[in-house]
């Protein structure tokens, strides 16, 4: 997935998830949950590159938000390496007001956030008939899962639990209660994710707990049919899976046109979703 239309959507949720208070959440939650994030991501150069960064900075028991601010700058830095990125790194001063006063408005917890993420997640979830290619300049030999993940030499039937695992955490570390409350409704009412089924069945779950969420929380869903997500999923879909090198700048592609007349349409939900997705 273009990394492009998932990146600011996860990026948003994830800080939210840390600069929001703890409240009837457990740190226990919220340290496996982000144990497992490298295990979902939707571009195997991210999850590389994300499992690198854990290898130097490893999921902390407390204090995620200083240690998802300076992950945040890492994969800053891979960017501005490739050219992808101009801007030095604003302050972790600035970073924390921004979303703490966020979380404080009074309207915060009234409209999720996080759909554009979560569905390029369900659209990568593994199945037999995946392919993807190692990653260049993997090891002959490599024994754990978490460097198995790191060189895209995991086979579906191993990454599945961790991301069950993922989604089944979601609902608990979601950084508002009026969020948690409905994911959970929705959990009850529909299932967990079925991921053993694939992607097609993760993603029409998706889509129907999207629904059930926003109703619940009485928003207006981003998306209005299945078939037109599942056009805009396949527009933002990059193919990466077949190049190996680690030096490839990211997972990006080229469909304009069809990015183009989705960008219009978007922007008509864009009032009604508060402008992010």
């Amino acid at each position: 997935m273009d990394t492009r239309f998932w990146g600011p959507s996860g990026w948003r949720l994830l800080h939210l998830t840390v600069a929001t208070p703890l409240h009837e959440r457990k740190l226990s939650d919220l340290h496996k949950f982000f144990v497992n994030l490298p295990y979902v991501l939707p571009c195997k150069f991210c999850r590389y590159s994300l499992s690198g960064y854990y290898e130097t900075r490893p999921v902390p028991t407390e204090g995620f938000e200083r240690w998802l601010y300076e992950i945040h700058n890492d994969v800053n830095g891979k960017l501005r390496s490739q050219n992808l990125l101009k801007t030095p790194n604003p302050t972790y001063e600035a970073i924390h007001k921004l979303y703490s006063s966020w979380a404080d408005t009074p309207c915060a917890s009234t409209q999720m956030l996080g759909w554009d993420f979560l569905f390029s997640v369900a659209n990568t979830t593994p199945s037999r008939s995946s392919h993807s290619s190692p990653m260049e300049g993997a090891p002959a030999t490599i024994h754990t899962h978490s460097e198995k993940n790191k060189w895209n030499t995991m086979s579906y039937k191993e990454r599945l639990p961790y991301i069950q695992t993922w989604w089944n955490l979601l609902g608990r570390v979601l950084p508002f209660k009026p969020w948690r409350h409905a994911w959970q409704r929705g959990e009850t009412s529909m299932g967990r994710a079925p991921v053993k089924k694939g992607k097609k069945a993760v993603l029409a779950w998706l889509y129907r707990m999207e629904k059930y969420v926003c109703k619940t929380m009485a928003e207006e869903a981003p998306h209005n049919s299945f078939d037109g997500l599942c056009k805009e999923i396949t527009a933002f879909s990059s193919g990466c899976g077949k190049k190996t090198s680690p030096r490839i700048k990211t997972c990006r592609a080229k469909k304009d046109s069809a990015r183009s007349t989705l960008r219009r349409n978007r922007m008509k939900n864009y009032s009604q979703s508060g402008g992010f997705l």
